[in-house]
């Protein structure tokens, strides 16, 4: 009895991700403003729209950046600066962001609706290339014997592979008001505040002495910033809005909570190893 073999074609998917290029730099310098001419025009005649609009598209609430007009500090321009930083990876420090969002405003502000347009500008042309280099490579036609074979010397693999086990989330790991969890740090800001979130600055990598700046603003510019720095850089959702209500109402507790989370998110990672079965 003849065998009638149907034979059987395996396709190989073949696709190229595309990914965004990040250099750790501004796309843009700060006074390179002909680089949108129309972003340019409407910053110089209306640049509490502009401010609106490139809030808006942000990601954050249109009217927040009427808190610049509150005391002396621009904690909204601050607070969006040091959230597009790193929500794109752009090296910088909120000191840095602290001077150009004070001393060049409108320029601040033009600078990161550029970033934000050519950043989406990028990854949608990622998005395009990688879906036009997926593309089908025929093998050879094989009858079902043979891709038996095929798919279970070739195609399987049974090798142990690390995966890295972490508790990170999306949300703060305690509460606004969980300060009991870590004692130490509660007495130290009960006892000197200035010092602690010197401190805590300094553990985030900013300068020692940049909180004493939030006796400048009634809104603490600094405070919110840092808020807004600690949540893009470790990914936890919230809004600017939050920030600014929590760094003006519970200032202490704030910067304990900022303590925490720095504290837990920079625990070793442990990697463990599967076995094949």
């Amino acid at each position: 009895m003849e065998r009638i073999s149907i034979p059987l074609q395996l396709r190989v998917v073949q696709s190229q991700p595309g990914l965004v290029e990040q250099n750790g730099k501004w796309s843009t310098g700060l006074c390179e403003c002909w680089g949108d001419m129309d972003d340019c025009c409407c910053a110089f005649w209306c640049l509490p729209l502009f401010v609106f609009k490139t809030n808006r598209a942000a990601g954050g609430c249109p009217c927040l950046p009427l808190l610049d007009c509150v005391g002396c500090g621009t904690a909204a321009s601050l607070a969006m600066r040091a959230a597009v930083r790193e929500r794109y990876g752009i090296e910088g420090d909120v000191c840095s962001d602290c001077f150009y969002g004070c001393c060049c405003y409108p320029l601040s502000w033009c600078q990161i609706s550029r970033e934000i347009k050519r950043q989406a500008a990028v990854r949608a042309n990622a998005i395009s290339l990688s879906s036009s280099k997926t593309h089908y490579t025929p093998l050879v036609d094989l009858d079902h014997s043979q891709a038996q074979d095929f798919i279970i010397n070739r195609m399987t693999s049974n090798q142990p592979k690390p995966f890295v086990m972490t508790n990170t989330s999306n949300q703060w790991s305690s509460g606004i008001c969980d300060c009991c969890q870590d004692v130490p740090e509660c007495c130290f800001a009960f006892w000197c505040f200035p010092c602690f979130a010197c401190a805590t600055a300094r553990k985030h990598g900013e300068c020692l002495c940049l909180p004493l700046l939030d006796g400048f603003g009634f809104i603490p510019p600094i405070t919110t910033a840092m808020r807004v720095s600690v949540r893009n850089r470790y990914g936890i959702q919230d809004t600017i809005c939050n920030d600014c209500l929590y760094s003006t109402f519970c200032v202490v507790c704030s910067w304990c909570q900022m303590s925490r989370e720095m504290k837990l998110r920079e625990q070793n990672i442990t990697l463990v190893h599967s076995r094949a079965h």
